[in-house]
Parts: C-alpha cells; structure tokens; sequence
C-alpha cells in the first residue's frame, strides 16, 4: 500500500507543479519573464499525465520550428568559383598605384606569388 501511496503522491505533484508552471507562465507573457519558456516546461511535465497537453506540446514544437525556420533559414552552400582569373583584375583595379603593391597572379603556382610583395 505505502508505494502506491508514493505513485500517487509522485502523479499530483507532477499536474500541481505543471499547472502552476503554465499559470505562471502565462502571467510572464505580459510581464518580464520567459513565458513561452516556462509553459512549455509545465506542458511537459503534464503531457506525461494527460493527452491533450501532449498534443498541445506537439504543436507549439512544430510552431518553434517553423518561426526557427522562418527566422533563420537553412544556410545552402556558396558557389564555389573556379575561375580567379576574371576576378583578379576587378579585385586589384581600386588600388592605388602610388602605393607600390603588386599582386602576383592568382594561377602562378610559387609561394611567394600567392603572397602580396611590396615594391622597395
């Protein structure tokens, strides 16, 4: 008898402490607090006890996501340029001749092209 007693006394606690957690973080929606934060943690610990607060919590993850989505969509990889050619001249063609740098080409293949030398 004594265990079932601690099961049950275990079971309320957990739907007191999520409502209060939901109550709670309904009041943080108007003032300073993490409100969303604090009903998705009383959420939780209901859906482990009832249904609806499991589809209620399904629900606000898949609406996270979709504003995470939305907010900062998924990053595709950059085109990858094969031809330095072109771009070289258009990259070195703002500076200033008087400053005495020379930019070596970009196909050479020595060390010491791939490095800005500047004239003595």
């Amino acid at each position: 008898m004594f265990p079932r007693t601690v099961q049950q006394v275990k079971r309320w606690l957990k739907i007191v402490s999520g409502f209060t957690l939901v109550a709670i973080g309904i009041v943080m929606l108007v003032t300073p607090g993490p409100g969303w934060l604090t009903i998705i943690a009383g959420l939780a610990l209901l859906a482990a006890e009832y249904v609806w607060a499991q589809r209620l919590l399904a629900r606000m993850k898949a609406g996270g996501t979709r504003l995470r989505n939305a907010v900062m969509p998924s990053r595709k990889a950059a085109p990858v340029v094969t031809d330095v050619s072109s771009a070289a001249p258009a990259a070195t063609s703002d500076l200033d001749p008087s400053l005495g740098l020379n930019f070596a080409s970009p196909l050479d293949a020595s060390p010491q092209a791939t490095a800005v030398k500047v004239k003595d």
